[in-house]
């Protein structure tokens, strides 16, 4: 009797199978079958397995190792002389009918399969294996059908009772639920530091620093757990804490658990979840041994020479610098680094005395968008309740339901839910945190965790770059603000001594760069600058001034202007 390799595959659709009737089940039964039928096969034997991968989707054929296990069949590496065994053929496919090209295709190519829960033996040189194949392969099709449409029958009477007498939908309860009498009960202790959890993370603080201050507390998750950044992100991103069950990852269904967060709050802490996880703006470390925040303005600065991201280095002395990467890995920028507390320091500074109203003059919020949505909603609606109301008709009538009724009043309450979700989008408005009454050395104090997490908060919100530049004896430091409205430029000496201040105010075409007393009216669209004040402008400030506006792109022809000799008379006869 000739012998084969023995190739074993296992697949479960859910991670929840590894035990029970999943994994364990199927490894069991096939060793067994192995140690039977010992004189079958010869050598050792190659395990292939796919978890969490569905057959109905062809998901373990697409990208599993099942894939990988069907590319060496093709490649020849495996094919005559090898046997697959598997717990039963819907482990390979769920597709009834001996067009199924997968089984087929194996055995065509000379691989014995070995289905253990039959048992039966497909071989190519065996007429009777199609016949079997096709018989197995629906067999276990229909079966599956039927379990599937049970389910759904019952899954849809415990949600309708969920909704109407606000039963318990489920046994498997998240943390911060319990029941009594199949009615939910919110456990209070839970909840609060859920509740706390959010609130700490919309005021800035991040999820490792969240997680660190539970533990530290002697707070557990679960049981004797310990909190994980993880566990934090899960929490706020879990739909049930304001009362929503999510169905095939897409659908919202309302109303299912008690709300514990409100919509609100749970839509802030997940926008700023959102713009954490691609990486915006950066994320401000704690050091795990001195419980500081050293740098509030990560992610925000950028070289003003090349426009190359930064990085932090210390000297010898453990003074932190911003170095341009650039420079540090590539020699390829010659910008000097500059300390990292004396430009903290400078922008705190500037931006408390910002007046926010220019900073935040254009509203984020499309209010024809939300008006075209709230309209859309109405209209949802009225069309809910006419499909409820027939629906109810034709139950008075003893009719069965129409499915395209159902169908229709099902896409129309999932649109609701998506509109409902959009206008909530736009509706809330991030707070900004109030740091005007807090002094210049706490927010520069490392160990002010939360007040430094509140400050980084406040700049992410209103700041939208910071630049350094090098030019000669002088720094440049520029904060560009957000809606590209607004710029604040502060000269300083090579120490960080401010020499010099800059506003820019964007207006439509028109830019204003202001000076003290003296300022600058830039019209793009007829590429011409008005001066107001220069007789009253110190010449330090007003050639200051110049080597500002000349570092930007395409303006030197406004310092061309400041330098006509007209003008340098006015400023230099204005401080004989």
């Amino acid at each position: 009797m000739t012998t084969r390799r023995p190739h074993v595959y296992t697949r479960i659709s859910k991670t929840t199978q590894t035990e029970g009737s999943g994994l364990d089940e199927q490894t069991a039964r096939i060793e067994q079958y192995l140690k039977d039928k010992r004189h079958l096969f010869e050598g050792d034997v190659t395990y292939w397995q796919d978890i969490g991968l569905s057959a109905y989707g062809n998901k373990n054929i697409q990208d599993g190792q099942l894939a990988e296990f069907i590319k060496q069949v093709d490649e020849g590496r495996i094919g005559q002389g090898d046997a697959l065994i598997i717990y039963s053929l819907d482990r390979l496919s769920r597709r009834s009918s001996w067009d199924e090209t997968t089984i087929q295709h194996l055995v065509k190519k000379g691989v014995e399969i070995h289905d253990v829960s039959t048992p039966v033996v497909l071989n190519r040189e065996d007429s009777m294996s199609k016949i079997i194949m096709e018989l197995i392969v629906t067999r276990g099709n229909n079966e599956s059908k039927i379990k599937s449409e049970r389910s759904s029958a019952g899954w849809e009477k415990r949600l309708n009772d969920t909704l109407k007498d606000g039963r318990v939908f489920t046994n498997k309860l998240p943390r911060w639920l319990g029941s009594n009498d199949d009615q939910y009960v919110v456990l209070k202790d839970e909840a609060e530091i859920i509740k706390r959890i959010f609130r700490e993370y919309t005021n800035g603080m991040s999820s490792p620093m969240i997680a660190r201050r539970l533990n530290e507390e002697g707070i557990k998750s679960t049981g004797k757990s310990l909190w994980r950044p993880n566990t934090i992100t899960k929490l706020i991103k879990d739909e049930r804490l304001r009362g929503n069950l999510v169905r095939e990852k897409i659908t919202l269904i309302p109303n299912v658990f008690p709300k514990v967060i409100d919509d609100e709050l749970f839509v802030l802490a997940n926008r700023i979840l959102s713009t954490n996880a691609v990486g915006k703006k950066g994320r401000p470390r704690e050091n795990n041994k001195t419980r500081e925040v050293n740098n509030i303005i990560t992610g925000l600065v950028r070289c003003g020479k090349c426009g190359s991201k930064v990085t932090t280095t210390k000297n010898g002395r453990g003074m932190r610098y911003i170095t341009c990467l650039n420079r540090l890995n590539y020699k390829i920028c010659g910008q000097k680094s500059i300390r990292l507390e004396e430009v903290e320091r400078i922008v705190i500074k500037h931006v408390k005395l910002v007046d926010m109203s220019k900073v935040l003059s254009i509203s984020n919020v499309d209010t024809s968008s939300e008006a075209q949505l709230q309209a859309e909603l109405i209209e949802l609606k009225i069309e809910e309740q006419s499909c409820i109301v027939k629906i109810e008709e034709r139950k008075i009538l003893k009719q069965r339901t129409s499915l395209p009724l159902a169908n229709a009043l099902t896409d129309i309450q999932d649109r609701i839910e998506e509109v409902t979700n959009e206008i909530l989008n736009l509706q809330v408005q991030e707070p900004l945190p109030d740091i005007s009454s807090e002094s210049i050395s706490a927010l520069l104090n490392a160990s002010n965790v939360e007040l430094r997490m509140s400050l980084r908060k406040y700049l992410v919100q209103v700041v939208d770059k910071l630049t350094f530049i090098n030019i000669g004896d002088y720094n440049i430091i520029e904060v560009k603000y957000n809606n590209n409205v607004y710029c604040h430029a502060i000269i300083t000496d090579k120490k960080l001594k401010v020499l010099h201040e800059v506003d820019i105010t964007v207006s439509g075409d028109t830019t204003t760069y202001n000076s003290g007393e003296f300022s600058i009216v830039e019209s793009e669209n007829e590429g011409v600058c008005t001066f107001t004040g220069i007789d009253a402008v110190s010449s330090t400030n007003y050639f200051l001034l110049a080597n500002y506006i000349g570092s930007l792109p395409e303006k030197q022809w406004i310092v061309d202007v400041m330098y006509l000799q007209q003008n340098i008379n006015v400023v230099l006869q204005g401080h004989d």
